[in-house]
């Protein structure tokens, strides 16, 4: 709509905004080859790689708010913006995507970044420090990512050094290297020079994904090739941290092993003995499927409590369906 006291306006066509991403994401998944990669989550049938939207600066003078309202709607991976305030404005809007900050930022800045639930770039130790600090004392886990310097010169982990510093920041206790990326400033003007910085950062990834890493801590490592599945419910649902690498949940009727940690809105079982697991399957943490049954009294001896603990963990946040 004109504004009644302008005479001069912009408009913007949110139409054209959406057919632009579903185009990108039908791009993307086109050409998406994880083969080399030994990621089980990756290779399976239906997989798809994430579009990752990046709306800083009022997104590019489209209106952050508003497109960032859209692709929040079209179920974007995460959103991708350049600092604290830009994320907290994202927030205070009632976008609930994942929010990465691509500028990395100071140590005193932690608090409200866990706060905001944002997700910080990380390239510093202190703020590394600053971040697990502060993740420890409100009981969270703060999934991070790295950038990679690996020729843009400006802000990064030098490449050389990003393989021991990302092995450091898996070592704390409550951060989470949830991806890495690096940024091209020639990519326009020299293939060869990006073709390289690809092949580095590719090269950091298959380093990491050959290390078998399941969960935080590194508490399971796998030894063969197996599938994994991964589960939306974790201790924020008053699924027990001390479950994990103890207890099973059932999915088509088979005793499927939690692998790793409980985290705290997720958790990673084992689905190798699961005939064509896919997407959406059901999985039972406490009851009965099939012939096979998960009681109270299983989880709480796998704990190391008592039952009614078990049955009042589970809070609020899970939506109750009652059967009549």
């Amino acid at each position: 709509m004109k504004h009644p006291h302008q005479s001069s306006w912009v408009e913007i066509d949110l139409k054209a905004i959406r057919f632009n991403y579903e185009q990108l994401k039908r791009l993307a998944i086109k050409q998406f080859d994880p083969a080399p990669l030994r990621i089980p989550t990756l290779r399976r049938k239906g997989s798809y790689p994430q579009i990752l939207p990046v709306i800083k600066a009022d997104a590019y003078g489209h209106g952050m708010k508003e497109v960032g309202t859209l692709l929040n709607k079209l179920g974007v991976g995460l959103l991708c913006v350049s600092d604290l305030s830009e994320g907290i404005d994202l927030r205070r809007q009632g976008v609930m995507k994942p929010i990465l900050l691509l500028e990395s930022t100071l140590p005193s800045l932690a608090k409200d970044i866990i706060d905001y639930r944002l997700t910080p770039t990380v390239v510093t130790w202190p703020l590394a420090l600053a971040l697990n600090r502060y993740a420890k004392l409100r009981k969270r886990i703060v999934c991070v990512h790295v950038k990679v310097d690996t020729g843009m010169g400006r802000l990064g982990v030098p490449y050389p050094q990003a393989q021991d510093f990302i092995n450091r920041l898996m070592k704390l206790s409550h951060l989470q290297v949830e991806g890495l990326y690096t940024h091209f400033p020639v990519a326009d003007t020299d293939y060869p020079f990006t073709m390289g910085q690809i092949e580095k950062l590719y090269q950091m990834v298959k380093f990491f994904d050959r290390q078998g890493k399941i969960s935080y801590g590194h508490t399971f490592v796998t030894k063969k090739s197996m599938t994994v599945a991964t589960l939306p419910i974790g201790y924020q649902d008053g699924y027990l941290r001390s479950l994990s690498n103890k207890a099973a949940v059932l999915i088509d009727g088979k005793r499927c092993t939690i692998l790793g940690r409980v985290t705290m809105d997720q958790i990673i079982v084992d689905v190798s003995k699961v005939k064509n697991p896919r997407i959406g399957m059901e999985a039972v943490i406490l009851g009965k499927q099939g012939n096979e049954e998960i009681s109270a009294n299983d989880l709480a001896r796998q704990a190391g409590t008592i039952n009614y603990e078990i049955i009042c963990s589970l809070g609020n946040r899970l939506p109750r369906i009652y059967k009549r």
